[in-house]
């Protein structure tokens, strides 16, 4: 009899064993212990970079293996972007003679200089480079790979969510997914991949001709804006100092003639592709991203010309959703705009800090009725297809289900667990408002005109709380716990 009933407790034993091994192996994430647990995606031995990496399914593993010494002079000098030679694994591939560098302006100085301490004090951005040692050498054919930090954005989402968009509508847009960094084998936490805009995006996206980042520096408009400041190259080094790709002297005399014919209103369809860049505004607008070209630095963007034709391509929506200076038109001592403001912001007026007549880009839409029916149109195809039908919803559960169980091993982010959960849903509020706002602008029962709108009329967002997305247009409230 005593020894049926040790075999029956055995077996109950071993079967409760079983099914907290199976708890904790399932749903913890984490084995025994307390190791991370990375499940690849499965590709052929022949897939390219888009199917590896950039598989947002997936959370991936990267671990950068540098030199001691250099790791002390990166943390030591980070503004000073110097590139250090790396062994690279990503998902478990390695490579070897791979560049590292610190990337960012605002936020690796505000990182750099900030209070010093604490885990996120060497939470950088960095750019990895596969050939810039090796002229031969790919990252399954992708040259160049950003890690960013996701700084400001407690919901880890915005670039995601925004280049999402932007692809669907057809615009080239970067692949992006997330990645879990580990330096020196030292676990750091959850970072954001995105495909470098560069000759490997210009491929896969089947695109030609000549690449520039216009950046406005020292707050002067050296072609940036792309406002025409006369016949001298040396009028456009925000352009042309920015080159991507190599230029000749015809091509710096090509580029100014088409951005004089843009501003003087004639002949756009010769020196704009018309329909992409329709559609990159109806997005961008949508989203609200003033860090940009609609904002008062000019910068974010890239600039494609080929043949006289210039597109622009989007780049860096983190601060986006309305979270930056969003302040009232030129007055640079106006309080920052309420809540409802923002979300009901004028999808014909979507210039901050700035006039239409200084964005020449945006303008030649504004000024023509049936470009600006256009736009209407895209708009109208942007929310009702992806807003209204909740796939945005579906997408942003989707992925923070996928982040939810690495959050806990993000030893170094600016976020706390429960802040990304309060961000998250503050985002699903904005994109649910956002689009309830335009729909009541295109179907004329909201002026499409900020500075036009019937207060009483606009979609009620009081409940929304910016601050909790990240860094706001008060960067004053900025929780850092």
């Amino acid at each position: 009899m005593l020894k049926k009933k040790i075999i029956r407790y055995t077996i109950i034993g071993v079967v409760l064993f079983l099914i907290v091994f199976f708890i904790l192996g399932f749903f913890g994430n984490n084995n025994f212990g307390g190791e991370l647990i990375f499940n690849y995606p499965k590709v052929s031995k022949d897939a390219l970079y888009d199917e590896r990496v950039f598989d947002s399914k997936h959370m991936h593993e990267v671990n950068v293996t540098i030199e001691n010494d250099d790791w002390k002079d990166l943390v030591a000098n980070p503004l000073n972007k110097t590139n250090y030679k790396i062994e690279i694994s990503i998902d478990g591939e390695v490579f070897h003679n791979v560049s590292f560098r610190t990337k960012g302006n605002s936020s690796l100085k505000n990182i750099a200089e900030g209070p010093s301490g604490g885990p996120s004090a060497t939470r950088f951005s960095y750019q990895v480079d596969f050939d810039k040692y090796d002229k031969s050498q790919t990252y399954f054919g992708l040259d160049s790979l950003n890690l960013n930090n996701i700084f400001g954005d407690a919901t880890y989402l915005n670039d995601h969510i925004s280049y999402y968009l932007f692809r669907k509508m057809g615009v080239p847009a970067p692949l992006d997914s997330y990645v879990y960094l580990k330096i020196n084998d030292k676990p750091i936490g959850i970072y954001s991949a995105v495909e470098e805009i560069g000759n490997s995006f210009l491929k896969r996206n089947n695109l030609d001709g000549n690449l520039y980042k216009p950046e406005q520096t020292n707050g002067k408009d050296f072609g940036s804006s792309l406002s025409y400041n006369g016949d001298k190259t040396s009028s456009y080094s925000d352009i042309f100092s920015n080159a991507k790709t190599k230029i000749s002297m015809d091509d710096e005399v090509r580029l100014i003639n088409s951005i004089k014919l843009l501003n003087s209103n004639h002949q756009i369809d010769s020196v704009v592709n018309i329909d992409e860049v329709i559609r990159y505004f109806a997005v961008h607008n949508f989203l609200l991203s003033y860090d940009s070209y609609t904002g008062k630095s000019v910068h974010n963007y890239y600039l494609l010309e080929k043949d006289g034709k210039m597109a622009m391509l989007p780049w860096d929506y983190n601060l986006s959703f309305g979270r930056f200076n969003m302040l009232n038109g030129l007055d640079e001592n106006a309080s920052y705009f309420d809540i409802n403001t923002i979300i009901n912001y004028g999808i014909d007026s979507p210039i901050c800090m700035s006039t239409n007549h200084d964005r020449p880009m945006w303008n030649w839409i504004l000024k023509n009725h049936i470009y600006l029916e256009k736009y209407h149109q895209i708009m109208n195809e942007l929310i009702t297809n992806y807003l209204e039908t909740g796939e945005v919803e579906s997408l942003i559960d989707s992925e923070y289900a996928m982040l939810e169980p690495y959050l806990k091993y993000d030893y170094s982010a600016f976020y706390t667990f429960e802040q990304v959960k309060t961000g998250i849903e503050n985002l699903k509020l904005f994109c649910n408002n956002r689009t309830k706002s335009i729909r009541l602008q295109l179907d004329g029962k909201l002026e499409k005109i900020t500075s036009e709108q019937d207060k009483n009329n606009q979609v009620d967002s009081s409940s929304i709380d910016l601050n909790t997305m990240g860094l706001v247009a008060d960067d004053s409230k900025r929780n850092t716990e």
